[in-house]
Order: C-alpha cells, then structure tokens, then sequence
C-alpha cells in the first residue's frame, strides 16, 4: 500500500478563507478600476483590464482552493496560496488596493504555513 504525507494543521484552510474574503471586494474593486483604464483609453488598454479583471478573481479563487487542501496536499496547498500571493501583490501594486495588500500578507503566511507543517503519514 502506499503512503499519503497528510497536513496536521488548520492554518492554511483559515489563511485560505480569509484570502477569499479579503481578495473578492478587492477583486471587484479592480475590475471597477480596470473596466474604468479600458474606457477612459477608449479600447487602448482593453488588453490589460481583461487580464486585471481575471487575475483579480483569479487570486481569491486559488487562495480558497489553496486553504481547502491544507491537509490533504500541503505541497499543493503551498503553492495554490503563494501563487495566489503573487496575484495579489500584482494587484496591489497596479491598483493600490489596501485589502488585496492583507490578502496578499495572509496568502504567503498561510502559504508558507502549509509547506512548513508538520506531515502524518497515512495507509491509502
């Protein structure tokens, strides 16, 4: 049989809900701010205001699913968050977002969190 490394802790299905909870009002924020770049430029910057919209639902998305798998896949989990983090910090610095700046924090805590827990081995 083989064995499955499992997480032992919650941080990183809390830290993921709450990258989902901060990230979505900063999503709809940039998608606000993003369709307003697009507009105001009339169709110059359409580029851009897709990829900020998708990338800013994007980021709380992957932190949700990143917190779901906590313990079941660390590994995986780990990177779902940081990813996310990445997006994030994207979004912070093109739209000066406050709450994707705590989403983006939360996101590397849990993210780091979930790579560095300790691991129970597990019959499958």
């Amino acid at each position: 049989m083989a064995t499955i490394q499992r997480g032992t802790s919650s941080a990183p299905i809390v830290m993921g809900v709450l990258v989902f909870a901060l990230g979505l009002p900063a999503a709809l924020c940039a998608t606000v701010c993003a369709t307003a770049v697009t507009v105001g430029t009339l169709g110059a910057g359409a580029g851009v205001g897709g990829f900020m919209i998708f990338m800013a639902f994007a980021a709380p998305i992957l932190g949700l699913v990143g917190g779901i798998m906590g313990k079941s896949n660390p590994t995986a989990s780990g990177a779902c968050l940081l990813v996310a983090a990445l997006l994030m910090l994207i979004e912070t610095i093109a739209m000066f977002s406050v709450l994707a700046l705590i989403a983006f924090i939360l996101a590397v805590i849990g993210g780091i969190l979930a790579l560095t827990q300790k691991k129970e081995c597990v019959e499958a």
